[in-house]
């Protein structure tokens, strides 16, 4: 067995992978899918669960969700509304849970493994989505070590999700996670604006990047990730955040490896108002849904923000490339470089110490590979990102959405002003798909 997952499973996995009532699973199944449930119903549930049903009669092979209900210790009443009518749902049906555990085949094919972090350990206050995939991945990780799933993937998708039939097919690649395309489902959704205003600034986020041949260039949804599970265990797993723990996660991995980018159709999500985590997809929804109710405008990111993220990666993969003797001179000159495409950029910089990492990376290491690999695994995308924020908040302001230039670089042009939301998004969707079926790194650097 791989000694990443031994060690990880060992000392850092969830105590649910030592439960008694995983003994007693020992049925193989061919794919592991953990899925994060809190305050959802049934029918909420039921697009999920159908689509995976069809997937599993399609392809002829067995599957495991691994379905995580939990809770806050403080749950808001809608929470608790919703769980207790879920848990008199699988009353009326017979199912019985055993020290927080159930198993449900829904067919020959699909199986559930229900997980009961509710009533059985609800979470903390600081804990959430994070832990509730943590929990479910790690249950796979120990299926898959004990050689009961067969498949190295670890799945992680939403309870708002519907899965196309190609969700399981096999991609060829050494990468370290992949990322399925996405779309929403807006028909008859109230927010359906403010969820397209949202989704054209992740797609323009992560276009930006790439433009910009930022390392750190890929989309970020929990609901749409297979990870290695080897390369799982040497991340130590989703952080237990309340929120974001898709982004850490990646970030963590895109440092040992390749993100791919999947090829193939969309997964499905159905667009909804959510207040389950403190941000992310719903929670912004509902903020730019209230921000236009009361005639605000939405913005963008101005793309001057990513001309200079661009600037400084370049002069910085410079700097380190010099010999030793002509360092202090290329430091310096790179200082004045930065300083007079932009000084309040330079000083954002400065906040997040970026003149000490560039330093410290040649100091530290005898070689431009290495150099290069030190800058990036500190200037990494969570800096990145805090980068970008210092520089909308005092440097390159942020754009009203319909007056943006959206993107950067070579396709800022394609596309300015004054253009419906659905154009722009189409736009954007259109670009990204450009990269569906690549490995999202533009340099060789880790």
């Amino acid at each position: 067995m791989d000694r990443n997952l031994v060690h990880y499973l060992t000392d850092y996995a969830e105590p649910e992978v030592r439960a008694e009532f995983l003994t007693h699973i020992k049925t193989e199944f061919s794919f592991g899918v953990a899925v994060p449930i809190r305050g959802e119903s049934w029918s909420d549930l039921e697009h999920l669960f159908s689509s995976l049903s069809n997937i599993t009669k399609g392809i002829n092979r067995s599957v495991l969700v691994v379905a995580v209900i939990n809770s806050s210790i403080h749950p808001t009443g809608e929470e608790s509304f919703f769980n207790d009518a879920l848990f008199e749902f699988f009353k009326s049906m017979g199912l019985v849970f055993e020290e927080g555990f159930c198993f449900q085949s829904i067919s020959s094919l699909l199986h559930i493994l229900w997980v009961d972090r509710c009533r059985y350990l609800p979470f903390q206050e600081k804990e959430g989505v994070g832990l509730a995939r943590k929990i479910g991945c790690d249950i796979l990780c120990q299926l898959y070590a004990n050689g009961l799933i067969v498949d190295s993937l670890l799945r992680t998708t939403d309870s708002d999700a519907s899965l196309p039939l190609d969700y399981f097919q096999a991609t060829n690649t050494s990468a370290v996670a992949h990322h399925y395309p996405y779309r929403h489902h807006i028909e008859g959704f109230d927010g359906a604006e403010a969820l397209e205003l949202y989704e054209i600034h992740l797609r323009n986020y992560f276009l930006m990047l790439y433009e910009a041949e930022s390392p750190f260039a890929f989309p970020s949804i929990g609901s749409c990730l297979a990870i290695q599970a080897s390369s799982y265990a040497q991340v130590r797993g989703f952080p237990k955040r309340q929120a974001g723990e898709d982004f850490h996660l990646l970030n963590k991995l895109r440092k040992l490896g390749a993100i791919h980018y999947r090829k193939g159709e969309p997964i499905s999500l159905r667009g909804r108002f959510s207040h389950r985590v403190p941000f992310g997809t719903g929670q912004s929804t509902t903020d730019i849904f209230r921000l236009l109710t009361q005639g605000d405008e939405y913005s963008l990111y101005n793309p001057a923000s990513f001309v200079f993220l661009k600037q400084l990666m370049k002069a910085s993969e410079q700097t380190l490339n010099v010999p030793s003797e002509q360092f202090a001179k290329a430091f310096q000159s790179w200082r004045e470089y930065l300083i007079l495409q932009s000084p309040s950029g330079f000083s954002a910089g400065e906040k997040l110490l970026l003149p000490d990492l560039l330093q410290a990376a040649y100091q530290q290491r005898t070689n431009y590979r290495q150099r290069i690999r030190q800058f990036y695994t500190n200037f990494d995308a969570l800096k990145t990102l805090r980068l970008i924020h210092l520089l909308d908040s005092a440097t390159y302001p942020p754009e009203p959405w319909h007056k943006a230039h959206i993107g950067s670089g070579s396709f800022q042009s394609e596309i300015t002003t004054d253009q419906t939301r659905k154009r722009v998004l189409q736009y954007l969707k259109e670009r990204e798909e450009v990269h569906c079926g690549e490995d999202l790194h533009r340099k060789e650097i880790f």
